[in-house]
Order: C-alpha cells, then sequence, then structure tokens
C-alpha cells in the first residue's frame, strides 16, 4: 500500500516528467527577438514584384500584433522597401527596432545558393546556432511564399542544416497563416516536405528555363559546367557584363597531360589494378593551378581530390575515372550528346584503348540489392594512433574484420592493419563486461518501472480526454464557417487547419505500454546475469550500449601484438594488451617496406639461419619467394638438408591432427618433421580445417590493466 508520502513524491515526478504541449510549443516567445527575413532571386523582381516586396512590408505589423515591441509605423516601413525598389544605393537592407530584425540582405540573390553566398542566411544559421537563449531569434517571419524564401537548395543540405538549427534553438516559423515548431514531430515533417517541394520547383524552373540553353551550348562541344578532366583546362572566350568569364571549349594543359599518361601506362602495366598503379605513383602529384589559372582549382575535378603542399595526389579513383574518361582522346561527352574529335586529344589512342578495355573487363553481372549486416560490437569506436593523427577504424560487418586502410585506398600506402574481428572484440567485451556493474542502479530501474506502471492508465486517460476536447472544437469551428467577414472566416480556418494537425499528431502518438511483472522479473535477471545474457542481445543493440557508455578505443598495432586503451566517458581509462600468433594468411604475412629493406642487406651473403633469425615468423621458402620477387641475387651457397619421403601412415596421421585442430607445431613434433613441411604437405593434400576452428588456431592471449587494480589474463 503507497503511503500519503509516496503518492505526493510520484505526483511531482510526473509533473516534472510532462512535456509542453504542442499549442504550448507553438506559442510564440515574445521574450525573444523576432526576425523577417525576404528574399528574392534576381533584383529585377525587387523592382517588379511589388506584391511581394509590400507582404515583406506588412510582416513587420504582423509582428507588432503578435506582441513584438518596435517603433516601426506602416508608413515608416513601407517608405524603407519602397527606397529598395527604386534602386536608392543608400535604402536600408538590414535594421534592428526594438525587438524586430529586419534582414533584406538577400534580395537578388538565388535561394539555390548556400550561406557562403547569402549574408542573410549565413547570420540566421549563425544565431540559430547558439542554441536556446534568449538573445537569440526565437520567431522568424517570411511571406506566404514560405521555405522557398528561406532556401531553394537542391541538395537539400542547407534545408537539412536549417531545420536541426531551428530545432535546437526552439525557434518558431511565422507565416501570415501559421505557426510552426520543428519540435513537433508533425511540423517537422511538414516543415521538411514543403522545403522538398521548394528543391523539386527550383529544379523544375532550372531545367524549364536554362535547360534548352545549357544543351544548345553543350551541343557545340562547350563548357556547361560540369567538372574539368584533369590535362585540361576551359578556354575563355569572352566576358559577360557582370565580368563572369564565358567559356569555350577544353583546352590541353601540358603540366598535367603527361601526368595523366604516366598514370595510364601504370594502369595498364598492372593489368587495370588502380590501387597498385596508384602505388607505384606515389610521390608523384598534378601540380596546383598557377595564380593566372586559379579560376580552374574549383572547376577542375582534382579539387575533390587530397592534397600535400606540392599538388593534388593521384588516388585509384583518379586513375578509375581516367580509364574511361573520354575527353582524354578528344571526344567531348554531355549526357546522350557525343561529339569525337571535339578538341586536341592529349593520350595517344593506343593507350587509351587498352586501359579503357582493362576497365570494361571487371563489369560482370549487374549488381543486386545489398544485403543488410548488423554492425560490429565496438563499430565507430576503435581509432588507430599509429599515424600523425588518429584515423577511425572501419568495421567490416560482411566478412567480419577490422581494418586501417585509408593510405591504400588513398594510393599513399599499404593497409596499416587487416584484422579478424574477434582478436580485438573478445578482449575488449570481457574487460568491459568486467567493468560495468549494473547491480547498484538496479533498485532505481525497478522504481522507475513500477512508477510507470501506476502511470500509465493515467496516460490513457488524459490522452483520451484531449482527443475529445480536439474533436469537440474542430466540429465546433467547422460549423461557424460561412460568415460574411473575410477576416473571420479566414482565422477560423486557420484554427481549423491548426486544431487538424494537434489531432493528427496525437493520434500518431504510440500509446504507452504497460509494465508487466515479467518485465520486472527480464530486467532483474539481465542485471545480475550481464556476463551472460550480453551475447544473446542483438549486435546493433550492443553496439548502442557500448556507444552510450565508452567514449573511443585508441589501437596501437604490431604484429602479433596490439595495445588497446578504453576511454569512458566517465574519464575512466584501461588498458589491454593483446597478443596472439600471427596467422598464414596474406593479410597479416604482408611484407613491410623496413622488412624488404633488411631481406636486401641480408640475402646476398648471409646463410639460412641468420635470415630464419632475423625473420622468425616466417618460414623458409616464403624468404625466397620474397627474395625472388625482389630481384635479389644470392652469392651464399646452401646445401639442402636430409629429406625423408611421406608415406600413407604420415599422411593419414597428418589429417588426423590436422582435423582435430592440432597446432602445426605439435603437428610437426609429433612427425619428426618441420613446420615448413608440414604445412607444404598438407597445402598438397588440400587438408582444410573446420570453419568453425580456423580462427581458433590462433593462441589469443590479453592482459587487462588499470581496471581498479585488478590485473588478470584470459586465454
Amino acid at each position: 500500500m503507497l503511503t500519503i508520502v509516496e503518492i505526493i513524491e510520484m505526483e511531482r515526478a510526473k509533473i516534472a516528467r510532462r512535456q509542453p504541449t504542442d499549442e504550448e510549443l507553438r506559442r510564440i516567445p515574445l521574450e525573444r527577438p523576432a526576425k523577417v527575413s525576404g528574399r528574392l532571386s534576381e533584383f529585377i523582381q525587387v523592382q517588379d514584384s511589388r506584391q511581394s516586396m509590400a507582404e515583406f512590408a506588412s510582416l513587420v505589423q504582423l509582428t507588432k500584433r503578435d506582441g513584438f515591441h518596435t517603433e516601426l509605423s506602416q508608413e515608416e516601413t513601407e517608405g524603407r522597401f519602397n527606397n529598395l525598389q527604386r534602386g536608392d544605393p543608400d535604402a536600408l537592407r538590414y535594421w534592428l527596432d526594438g525587438q524586430v530584425v529586419v534582414d533584406l540582405r538577400d534580395l537578388g540573390i538565388s535561394g539555390r545558393l548556400g550561406p557562403d553566398k547569402r549574408p542573410g542566411l549565413a547570420d540566421l544559421m549563425a544565431d540559430l546556432s547558439r542554441g536556446e537563449r534568449e538573445d537569440v531569434t526565437g520567431t522568424i517571419y517570411l511571406s506566404s511564399e514560405g521555405l522557398s524564401r528561406l532556401s531553394r537548395d537542391q541538395d537539400r543540405i542547407v534545408s537539412a542544416q536549417l531545420l536541426k538549427l531551428m530545432k535546437d534553438a526552439n525557434c518558431r516559423l511565422r507565416t501570415p497563416f501559421a505557426v510552426y515548431n520543428p519540435r513537433i514531430e508533425a511540423d517537422w515533417r511538414e516543415l521538411r516536405e514543403r522545403f522538398e517541394d521548394a528543391a523539386k520547383q527550383s529544379r523544375h524552373l532550372q531545367r524549364e528555363h536554362f535547360g534548352p540553353k545549357i544543351r544548345s551550348k553543350a551541343a557545340k562541344g562547350e563548357h556547361v559546367g560540369s567538372q574539368v578532366s584533369p590535362g585540361f583546362i576551359i578556354d575563355v572566350t569572352g566576358a559577360k557584363s557582370s565580368g563572369a568569364r564565358v567559356f569555350g571549349k577544353w583546352l590541353p594543359y601540358t603540366p598535367h597531360a603527361h601526368i595523366v599518361i604516366r598514370a595510364l601506362e601504370e594502369y595498364v602495366r598492372y593489368q587495370g589494378s588502380e590501387y597498385r598503379a596508384a602505388q607505384a605513383l606515389r610521390g608523384l602529384v598534378f601540380p596546383f593551378f598557377p595564380p593566372e589559372l586559379d579560376w580552374m582549382a574549383t572547376r577542375s575535378c582534382l579539387r575533390n581530390c587530397l592534397k600535400t603542399d606540392k599538388g593534388y595526389i593521384i588516388t585509384p579513383e583518379v586513375i578509375d575515372g581516367l580509364a574511361g574518361q573520354l575527353a582524354l582522346i578528344g571526344t567531348w561527352k554531355w549526357s546522350d550528346i557525343l561529339i569525337p574529335n571535339n578538341h586536341r586529344s592529349i593520350v595517344p589512342e593506343e593507350l587509351f584503348r587498352e586501359a579503357y578495355a582493362l576497365r570494361s573487363r571487371r563489369g560482370g553481372k549487374p549488381r543486386g540489392r545489398a544485403a543488410y549486416f548488423e554492425p560490429l560490437d565496438w563499430d565507430g569506436l576503435l581509432w588507430c594512433v599509429s599515424h600523425d593523427a588518429p584515423r577511425r577504424i572501419s568495421g567490416h560487418a560482411s566478412n567480419g574484420t577490422w581494418v586501417c586502410d585509408r593510405d591504400y585506398h588513398n594510393g599513399l600506402g599499404l593497409y596499416c592493419f587487416r584484422l579478424d574481428h574477434r582478436i580485438i572484440s573478445r578482449p575488449l567485451t570481457e574487460g568491459f563486461l568486467k567493468c560495468l556493474d549494473l547491480r547498484p542502479y538496479a533498485r532505481e530501474v525497478f522504481d522507475e518501472l513500477q512508477t510507470r506502471s501506476v502511470c500509465i492508465d493515467a496516460e490513457e486517460a488524459m490522452c483520451k480526454h484531449q482527443k475529445t476536447q480536439l474533436s469537440n472544437r474542430l466540429a465546433n469551428l467547422e460549423n461557424n464557417l460561412g460568415s460574411a467577414d473575410p477576416e473571420l472566416e479566414e482565422s477560423y480556418r486557420r484554427q481549423i487547419k491548426q486544431v487538424k494537425a494537434d489531432l493528427r499528431a496525437l493520434l500518431r502518438k504510440p500509446a504507452p505500454s504497460p509494465v508487466t511483472l515479467a518485465d520486472i522479473d527480464r530486467v532483474q535477471h539481465f542485471l545480475d546475469n550481464l556476463e551472460g545474457e550480453w551475447q544473446k542481445l542483438s549486435p546493433a543493440l550492443r553496439n548502442r550500449l557500448l556507444r552510450l557508455v565508452i567514449d573511443h578505443v585508441e589501437i596501437v598495432y604490431k604484429p602479433g601484438h596490439i595495445q588497446a586503451v578504453v576511454i569512458w566517458k566517465t574519464g575512466f581509462k584501461q588498458k589491454i594488451d593483446i597478443e596472439w600468433q600471427v596467422g598464414n594468411s596474406s593479410r597479416e604475412r604482408r611484407w613491410t617496406g623496413e622488412q624488404d629493406r633488411l631481406l636486401k642487406n641480408l640475402w646476398p651473403t648471409s646463410t639460412q639461419a641468420v635470415l630464419m633469425a632475423a625473420f622468425p615468423d616466417r618460414i623458409w621458402r616464403g624468404i625466397i619467394a620474397r627474395a625472388k620477387k625482389l630481384g635479389l641475387a644470392r652469392k651464399v651457397r646452401h646445401y639442402p638438408s636430409y629429406w625423408r619421403p611421406w608415406t600413407a601412415d604420415d599422411d593419414a596421421r597428418l589429417t588426423e591432427l590436422y582435423l582435430a585442430n592440432a597446432t602445426v607445431e605439435v603437428i610437426a613434433e609429433e612427425l619428426g618433421r618441420s613446420v615448413q613441411a608440414v604445412a607444404g604437405r598438407a597445402s598438397m593434400l588440400k587438408i582444410n580445417r573446420p570453419s568453425r576452428s580456423r580462427f581458433l588456431k590462433r593462441k589469443l592471449n590479453w592482459e587487462i590493466l588499470n581496471f581498479y587494480g585488478f590485473e588478470g589474463a584470459s586465454p
């Protein structure tokens, strides 16, 4: 039985948890400033669109009717807008009066442009980025055109940023007909749809007005705005009255053209491998454009490449694009337009045909729908700190690997490492679960569940009461339609629209799920048996739980050894040292540049014993193969050791031990042979270990340090 004190505390908790209603969220905050925003795409519209300019002026009076303080009269406001329409150079475009800011700096600027080209939009976004504060804009006033006056960004990037900033700042959007707040789910969806409509309308207008003109110019083989291929610049044929350049056809650019030829030669040499070609070209870059061609820096596709102090890096993506770029042999391609011999070629035709054939050869069958794989447990939390700057480690759930390969994909070097995910995940998870003890919070969890079960009926009754109220209000408003007063009629319609939106939001609100005794027992069992219950959770849920507690993990990798530092969001750190036997896969046994240099020094004169001691994790046959690939000459004569033929009994015992998952060292000791001989014989007989045991062939050890004084090792 609950006591009176407990009942009062529960009621206080319900009041504290109560979320503001949609009506409260739409209420205009008069304690925060308001901003009237006006924009037209061209200056000729400023002069001709008298209705739009008059509507901008009426927004100032609307702020006064809403309760904001400003001394601006209607006559003075209209006078300022008239000065702008007449083209007065001294006309104000931005002013602050009382609580109202009028920002007209974007008049004559296209809504497709971003904040870097629109000072009014940039100032608004910077203001909203400061969050929900008293001096931050609380209400944005727009004309009946709505969100299209804020942005017509066809990529939806600016619109998404604006919606997020308005939501974070709890900013309302006010038009002559309605008030919106992105913190309301229904309003968020409606605003997003209106931004989408503005983007579609912008694309349609651009296609209708500019499409024929652009296509006509492209049909002549002239530049129409697409990115320029490496090895070319654009011919400037004139200038517009505004100072903008008029472009013609593409022209060869010698400083880049000879690098393009070199890149395609390496691509052909390595039979279509853009990654190996990029490795061969490491150190060679496309030089920056000189000052007289600085305008090409934003028009060349090289702007998307990584840069060094000397120029643009030749990445595998650049080489792949060059192999399919018809412009290199003088052919102009735009949409469905194809013009041979449009401009001078920069690549020999035979070289391009070879590269194009290699690129086309890899086509294969068409791709199907991508399969979904749930993320690895620690995905997004691991960082490799073995570089000048930390790099995020990629988690490949499809094949279960952790990969640090940014240098490889950028054409700057080889893989840093590529490992089976369990080598890192198992030790980290064990250390995490031993440190994560949720039992002290079990009482709070149970109290919250019990409070929720008591409040569930009250929430359902309140929701039902709100639905009834809104339905009755909607019916009364619809009965009042048909008034002779236009203003009153318009007021009724606005209220009906608002009530319908509130009712839709209430109907879409999910019904609270009741909490049963079985739920409480399930939580109790999970908290008491966390380590055992962890693996029963889905990988996605485990990843979400880890992200709530762990800030990041710093990884330092060496072959056979990893040092991991787990940094919790509380500031606590764990150091975990992981060691394992390096496997026989090519990923883990890749030769490094340092090992190649050591082999070049030792191979000519050193004996087999010295070489085996210098490379203890490699077999003699592998060292010979690497020396042969590097073209090294041997000056020391070595003699083969005693060789004993394999018998049928040896093969049978080898197969039995191999399938039983015995290590190669144990098999070699029992059969009286070398590790190399055992591995070679198993390969020749095509003996494969069971798939479930392949990972276990490596002996994995880890040690957890700095764990509240605990130190332990686990095999």
